[in-house]
């Protein structure tokens, strides 16, 4: 098995640079899918008639760790995305965890390719939950009728996209460079590239009310006659 040592420094910055972008979607995977709910809870009493009674009942005790609690809520309660997506969910949790813990280990065998799979399942799911929460958000406000709820995102989403195509950026140099060794029978990415790709910058979603955040997402949408 090789060693970190004998990887190339263009090989390392590839890798670090993936596994530093993998480190940044799983965060705003988490922002959607924790902040949200207990921003829903937080400082609000519900009605005896209403379904919801309070984070700790309907959301905490579903499971001890509160990642998993929301998904399960997510998926049981609200109906939001299903067990598929569950999975899929937890699949990325999982690559995140490894690169996060395990990373000297894991940088010499890493194969990027090998994870597009589930960056489009996690796309997918992402796209669902984004979607449901922005019609929950602005769905029932009469300045928003035109937008097209069957391809609505909410902003979250518009970043995951960001650092996905970034991720599509830094797999086709790989794939390049790839290419370049099989060609010439040796390591040419030195030669080829002098700089990897830089890591993409990309700020968390603030603490300003997702119903403001999400409605200028699309105000500019609603106003354009149909």
């Amino acid at each position: 098995m090789p060693s970190l040592d004998q990887l190339t420094a263009d090989q390392l910055n590839q890798r670090l640079t993936y596994a530093g972008l993998i480190l940044l979607v799983y965060e705003l995977v988490k922002s959607m899918i924790v902040e949200p709910i207990k921003l829903f809870y937080r400082d609000t009493t519900f009605g005896e008639t209403m379904p919801f009674k309070s984070y700790e009942q309907d959301v905490a005790s579903r499971h001890r760790n509160e990642f998993e609690a929301c998904l399960l809520y997510l998926r049981d309660f609200m109906e939001a995305i299903d067990s598929a997506d569950v999975l899929t969910i937890q699949s990325l949790r999982k690559h995140r965890n490894e690169l996060a813990h395990d990373l000297v280990n894991r940088l010499p065998t890493l194969q990027v390719d090998e994870y597009q799979a589930l960056l489009a399942d996690v796309d997918r799911s992402l796209f669902k939950l984004s979607n449901y929460r922005a019609y929950l958000e602005i769905g029932a406000d009469p300045a928003f009728a035109r937008i097209d709820w069957a391809t609505a995102k909410g902003h979250e989403y518009a970043l995951f996209e960001a650092v996905r195509g970034k991720l599509d950026v830094l797999n086709a140099r790989i794939a390049n460079a790839l290419q370049a060794v099989g060609a010439d029978g040796h390591t040419s990415v030195r030669a080829r590239s002098k700089r990897a790709i830089s890591l993409f910058a990309c700020s968390a979603p603030d603490s300003a009310p997702r119903r403001r955040s999400t409605a200028a997402l699309y105000r500019s949408v609603a106003a354009v006659p149909t």
